[in-house]
């Protein structure tokens, strides 16, 4: 009967853990290099665009600067997390560059409570959700380096 009663509690202070808020100290900002041989910054510029299309179909509002002369989309979407209770989002903005054979992505997590969120209490992701943020801009990376590689479609 004590094995269970421990059991139960080492549970449900694991549970807590990812319950509880991010360290603030841990990076909010993430940044992604790309180095892509014989691709102009317009090329890479459309492949990003077409990339970001897929994983934002609201991607016309998610960017709110689309210079494709400069080579840059600015943008802010918002990264959906979970604790034990409710689903929560938190907002961050996106910087994607291109120059010539050669793009960056970044993303910065920023604090506070965005109007889709149920989770009001939450301005900081859960240690959980922050993990949750970080895989989904390490997946969103690793498609859009992918995309930056593509030949262009004929008559973008």
């Amino acid at each position: 009967m004590r094995v269970m009663i421990a059991l139960f509690f080492l549970l449900a202070l694991g549970g807590c853990a990812g319950a509880s808020v991010a360290n603030r100290s841990l990076p909010s900002e993430f940044t992604y290099n790309f180095t892509v041989p014989n691709k102009t910054k317009l090329e890479l510029w459309k492949n990003a665009q077409d990339s970001f299309a897929v994983a934002y179909p609201d991607s016309r509002l998610v960017f709110r600067v689309m210079d494709e002369q400069g080579g840059m989309l600015i943008g802010k979407a918002s990264a959906r997390w979970s604790n034990s209770e409710h689903v929560c989002y938190t907002e961050y903005h996106i910087l994607f560059s291109a120059m010539d054979n050669q793009a960056r992505l970044q993303f910065k997590i920023l604090e506070g409570v965005p109007p889709e969120s149920n989770c009001y209490e939450w301005p900081w992701p859960s240690k959980n959700g922050y993990d949750e943020i970080v895989r989904s801009f390490d997946s969103l990376s690793k498609n859009l380096g992918v995309a930056l590689s593509r030949n262009s479609m004929p008559g973008k």
